[in-house]
Parts: C-alpha cells; structure tokens; sequence
C-alpha cells in the first residue's frame, strides 16, 4: 500500500517555505551514508529518525533516507560553545 503522511514513519515536508524549497531541491541520501559522512554511529541517527527528532524518508517497504541538512540541523541545535 502507499504510504500517507506518518502512516509509515515518513515526514511532510516543512511548513516553513523556505525549508522546504532547499530540501525539495536537496539530495536524499541513505541513512547509513549520512551516518558514516558524519562520523555518528548508524544505530544513532536510526534512533533519532524513529523517535522524531530528525527528518527522514523511506522509499520502499524499509529504506530510509535523510537530508544532510536536516541532519546537520540536529546537530548545530545541540552544539554546545564555551562561553568567551
């Protein structure tokens, strides 16, 4: 069957029209390469995928993909600077 908007662990889209024309016009990339181009443990980004807190897409019955920069997004947000 097909998939409806969070019937298969997908994601619309962001509201935010600027978000989603630079994502529209992004490249998916599999899960395990975004993982490795990052330098995370897979295990982790697939966690955070299926917990929400990043965006991601699955073609097919199982394949996930990501965004780089929905990926780099998390990160930045939880990227701590010493005070200077």
């Amino acid at each position: 069957g097909q998939c409806r908007a969070g019937a298969c662990g997908a994601r619309p889209l962001p509201r935010n029209p600027r978000a989603r024309l630079a994502m529209a016009t992004e490249k998916l990339v599999p899960l395990a390469d975004a993982a490795s181009n990052r330098g995370l443990p897979y295990s982790t980004l697939y966690d955070l995928c299926k917990g929400g807190q990043i965006e991601y897409t699955v073609i097919g019955t199982r394949a996930i993909y990501v965004y780089m920069s929905a990926v780099d997004k998390y990160i930045e947000l939880r990227t701590l600077t010493p005070d200077g």
